[in-house]
């Protein structure tokens, strides 16, 4: 019986003093481009980036800024983002651009579908070839096959760089 009564107080006290957080719900009234978010990403100033299927968007904690879909800078569906360690941005469509938050740069030889963006802790950008599986990397603003000995003859199924958040 004490068991019991030690066990109903116990879930009554975590219950009584549990935390309530305020959940804001943000659609296109508030400047969303649009409802359907497909990723959504915190750079290093603490701006969130939200990729929509329609284009992406830069809120600053206040409002959004939107950037609607345009065939030179980035394709409907915004799938992911990344940043270097020069703060420059990096947004997957069904191609990779560049935004220095000034100007789009479009990465060359974006014939193909790539997903899984990642930056490594050398500032260098991959993605994996949807199409192929084969692993690509940055060079000079262009998407290039990485011949690794270790890749040779190889598909990825999946691309993930595991780093540690910065520390704020």
């Amino acid at each position: 019986m004490r068991a019991l009564l030690l066990f109903f107080l116990v879930g009554l006290f975590g219950i009584a003093h549990a935390q309530k957080y305020p959940i804001l719900h943000y659609t296109t009234r508030e400047g969303l481009s649009q409802m359907q978010v497909m990723s959504t990403f915190r750079d290093s100033r603490g701006y969130l980036w939200v990729g929509t299927k329609y284009g992406f968007c830069k809120f600053n904690g206040e409002s959004f800024e939107k950037f609607p879909p345009d065939s030179k800078t980035v394709d409907f569906s915004v799938n992911g983002f990344a940043e270097d360690s020069k703060g420059n941005l990096y947004i997957q469509s069904d191609f990779i651009t560049r935004f220095n938050g000034q100007q789009f740069v479009e990465i060359k030889n974006a014939q193909l579908v790539y997903n899984q963006l990642c930056i490594d802790d050398h500032d260098r950008v991959f993605c994996r070839s949807n199409a192929t599986g084969e692993l690509n990397m940055l060079v000079n603003d262009s998407l290039v096959v990485v011949n690794w000995p270790s890749l040779k003859n190889r598909k990825l199924k999946w691309l993930t760089y595991d780093k540690p958040p910065p520390v704020r």
